[in-house]
């Protein structure tokens, strides 16, 4: 499965650019003629046949079309921004392969690192949507501050934050539309951003009798909120 923008597909052809096809045309060698699925990362996926293999991209004229409802409740993983690159790129293709329609990454105030390269992320979860035949790209988000994440709350959303020291069971009520599950940095959070969370009377959850890593955590909450399953 292949991935091109939304805004590169009309009614009955799509354009695929960049390093994906590259990837068609110069790794694969699909030829014109070929039968090829791609994913416009927003819900569809298109079926169709190799027209033309050109210098910068591909055109594909569009056979069939599958369209997948977004799934509820709409689950972000929000977590702190820790040191380790390659912990931190694995956090956010679990939570891809889990379900997760957001990725948000912030500077806490634990946070030993503080500068993050969105493009390496994005990369990280384009390839993990594939290998996992999502149709949902998650949206990248790097915040500078937990109060950011808290600002950025709308309507109808739920906050629940992985807390060792929490001992009351979540819920999912239907009326909440979006699940935003915070997990904090290798320090965890601070007495300061603790109190933030208890101003908006967020929900907080403890997810073992012992002290995880902070992407074992992130991947156990898009398990737990992505599948609805039991705490």
């Amino acid at each position: 499965m292949f991935y091109t923008k939304p805004e590169l597909i009309d009614k009955n052809q799509l354009t695929i650019e960049g390093q994906e096809a590259v990837h068609v045309s110069k790794v694969l060698r699909m030829a014109a003629g070929d039968t090829i699925r791609v994913t416009d990362g927003a819900g569809s996926l298109y079926t169709g046949t190799i027209r033309e293999i050109r210098s910068k991209n591909i055109i594909v004229s569009i056979s069939h079309k599958e369209a997948e409802e977004p799934p509820l409740p709409e689950v972000t993983i929000a977590m702190g921004i820790i040191k380790k690159r390659d912990r931190l790129e694995f956090a956010a293709e679990k939570a891809t392969e889990l379900g997760a329609r957001r990725i948000i990454f912030f500077k806490g105030d634990h946070s030993e690192k503080t500068k993050v390269r969105a493009d390496r992320l994005h990369a990280t979860v384009l390839s993990a949507m594939k290998q996992s035949f999502r149709f949902y790209l998650p949206d990248i988000q790097v915040l500078n501050s937990f109060d950011e994440l808290i600002e950025s709350l709308g309507a109808g959303s739920l906050l629940v934050v992985a807390d060792q020291q929490a001992n009351c069971d979540i819920e999912l009520a239907d009326s909440y539309k979006k699940v935003i599950c915070v997990i904090g940095p290798e320090g965890g959070m601070s007495k300061r951003e603790k109190d933030l969370w208890q101003k908006i009377n967020a929900k907080t959850v403890q997810l073992g009798g012992k002290r995880l890593r902070a992407e074992t955590a992130a991947i156990i909450m898009a398990d737990r909120f992505c599948n609805r399953r039991p705490f």
